[in-house]
């Protein structure tokens, strides 16, 4: 019975049981991209092609995982991504150096990376990288600068992005985009508290 169990949840969760850890402090360790097996209980590190970084974005797309920018030791933003292989990494170029950006994948397809910052300055700007594509495609501008916040797909029309540091002050605004309406934006209801590099946690209606 309990091997049927465990065959019945390993179909279950086969494509969903592993976790990509990628980039971060220190920066030596952050070369080092290590997959955890929910199921097996095992953790296996390889180092891939990504140079020391912290403060990159990413998802997973066509269930691939894809990291892009960040920022090194010296305080250099990355304008490239990786499409995380073994045994090598696809790297490719970015429109955008980008650094505490926020990124959600539409569709299961494309990964949309908004905002973040470009040498001392936030950005407006947005852009859509998926695999098989040769090069990334200019977003929809955001009405302001904005890095540091966090986003995160709700439903077919209703992305959320929270927070973050708006024109240069840390904020405490949240904006609705709806992709189906040529990513409209409005304004949401506002944090009790303005923040920025915070953490988001969602839990969908039960």
């Amino acid at each position: 019975t309990c091997l049927r169990w465990k065959l019945v949840i390993d179909a279950m969760f086969k494509n969903k049981s592993k976790v990509l850890i990628a980039t971060g402090y220190p920066f030596e360790m952050g070369q080092i991209t290590e997959v955890i097996d929910l199921i097996n209980q095992d953790s296996k590190g390889f180092k891939d092609d990504l140079a020391g970084r912290y403060g990159a974005v990413g998802g997973l797309v066509q269930n691939v995982p894809v990291i892009c920018g960040g920022e090194n030791a010296y305080s250099n933003k990355f304008q490239d991504g990786f499409i995380i292989g073994l045994p090598h990494s696809t790297k490719f170029q970015m429109m955008e150096k980008r650094f505490d950006a926020a990124s959600v994948v539409l569709n299961d397809s494309i990964l949309w990376v908004v905002g973040g910052e470009n040498r001392s300055c936030n950005l407006k700007s947005t852009e859509f990288i998926s695999i098989g594509q040769s090069a990334p495609i200019k977003g929809p501008d955001l009405p302001f600068s904005l890095s540091g916040h966090s986003i995160i797909h709700i439903n077919p029309t209703c992305i959320f992005i929270i927070g973050g540091v708006l024109n240069d002050l840390t904020s405490n605004k949240t904006w609705i985009v709806d992709p189906t309406n040529n990513f409209h934006i409005k304004e949401g209801p506002s944090l009790n508290i303005a923040r920025s590099n915070h953490c988001l946690l969602y839990t969908s209606p039960s």
